[in-house]
């Protein structure tokens, strides 16, 4: 049996060492080899054939030295038991092999018919490459390249499913440099998508050194130049569904020059979906001046909802989603006071206005919001009771500081504004509190 053990790895060295020594020239058996065409299943199918042969030559060998050692024996009955046994053994394997073979064959015949030479590309870019020595490969191209190697000769089709691309840039030079090319198409680039669509085009890449993928992802797409596009693929787009208190922390501090939105996609078209926004700030820690976007903005430097903070100026961002439907829901309130400590500790007279929380966002003027206020009153102190965030821009210099449950140490007040000199200043010369932005923070 050593033996036997010994001789079977020796033919496996030595095919194996012809497939290496050939490179890409795999022996044919049965008529099947593998090329560089060759698709996962076409090589499971090619070794299941190499066992099969491998298998039947170890039989063969069983069987020669089994009758040797029959006709050795010399009518010894040890040997010629030994030798009977061991040609049973051969048999027994054979039918192995043979029931194998044939209990695929019936499962499906076209599992041992599998074509070796074609490679499918379910989804992806297939394409045609050509090597230095001048060889062609078929290539499913399926993510990011910073460097293709090769030249690709042929664009067979472009293929991506369930809204997975939003979209590709196609560059001239390795690592996304010389003249890029995005490629998307209006489906692609929609706020939601239906599951059914599906990604094609006919774009050639011939030529092409580099390509990036962007993918779908819910939340709000952050571009280095205007209308969506990017000036460095390197760092942009970058895409985010979370607050970021310092844009330099993700390698994007004053880049931004446009915005869009993803939104989660719907089972149908009649779905109302879950929207995103964000909030825009010059400074870190979202203070500053500020801008809410809602929309697609093409063009940071143009005034959407409020007064645009410009192109390249936002250092950290607010994101949050609103749920559209029929009918409004209140998840809490926050309550504006015209003294400190929420009223606590003031012997004056005690005026608050309160303004519900909303499963979306909503904006305005402190003076129209609150007509409780007059003259003179400003919004000193607040407390938030629910799942809401409180941006409060001062009257002078567009200048915001947002606040949630998160601001305050104890308790749901708030106790003082005073504290921020972004939004007040002490004497009737100074900023003071002027208008706010109420939004639903985890909203569902």
């Amino acid at each position: 049996m050593k033996k036997l053990l010994f001789l079977f790895l020796v033919l496996s060295l030595v095919l194996v060492s012809n497939v290496y020594a050939l490179e890409t020239q795999y022996p044919e058996i049965l008529g099947k080899t593998i090329t560089q065409e060759t698709t996962p299943a076409g090589y499971v199918v090619y070794f299941f054939y190499l066992a099969m042969a491998l298998g039947s030559v170890l039989v063969f060998m069983v069987l020669v030295m089994a009758g040797i050692d029959y006709l050795t024996a010399a009518g010894e009955p040890p040997k010629i038991s030994e030798a009977k046994k061991k040609i049973l053994s051969a048999f027994v394997g054979l039918i192995v092999l043979l029931s194998s073979f044939l209990i695929l064959n019936s499962i499906n015949p076209a599992l041992l018919n599998i074509d070796l030479e074609k490679l499918e590309c379910p989804g992806g870019i297939w394409v045609v490459k050509q090597n230095d020595e001048g060889k062609k490969a078929d290539e499913c191209i399926v993510g990011t390249i910073s460097n293709i190697e090769g030249q690709i000769v042929e664009t067979k089709g472009w293929k991506f499913s369930g809204c997975l691309m939003k979209e590709a840039y196609l560059c001239s030079e390795p690592d996304f440099k010389g003249s890029c090319v995005k490629v998307s198409d209006p489906k692609s680039q929609s706020y939601t998508c239906q599951p059914d669509y599906q990604f094609t085009n006919d774009t050639s890449l011939s030529g092409i050194k580099s390509i990036k993928f962007v993918w779908r992802s819910p939340g709000v797409y952050l571009y280095d130049n205007t209308n969506f596009n990017s000036q460095d693929l390197g760092r942009s787009p970058k895409s985010f569904n979370s607050n970021i208190k310092n844009l330099n922390d993700v390698g994007f501090d004053n880049l931004a020059q446009s915005a869009q939105f993803i939104f989660p996609k719907t089972e149908t078209a009649e779905e109302m979906p879950t929207t995103y926004g964000v909030i825009l700030f010059d400074s870190i820690n979202y203070s500053g001046k500020c801008s809410l976007e809602l929309v697609n903005q093409p063009d940071l430097a143009v005034p959407g909802i409020l007064t645009p903070i410009g192109r390249n100026t936002a250092s950290s961002v607010i994101v949050f989603t609103e749920k559209e439907s029929d009918v409004s829901k209140d998840l809490g309130d926050i309550v504006l006071y015209n003294n400190i400590d929420c009223g606590q500790s003031s012997s004056a007279e005690v005026k608050k206005c309160t303004l519900n929380i909303r499963n979306y966002s909503t904006w305005g003027e402190i003076q129209d919001a609150c007509p409780e206020f007059q003259e003179g009153d400003y919004v000193l102190s607040f407390s938030i009771n629910g799942p809401g965030g409180l941006v409060i821009k001062g009257s002078q210099g567009g200048f915001c500081e947002y606040f949630d449950s998160r601001s305050i140490i104890s308790g749901s007040c708030y106790p003082s504004l005073k504290t921020k000199s972004t939004i007040y200043v002490q004497g009737p010369e100074g900023t003071k509190p002027e208008s706010l932005i109420i939004l639903p923070v985890g909203n569902q």
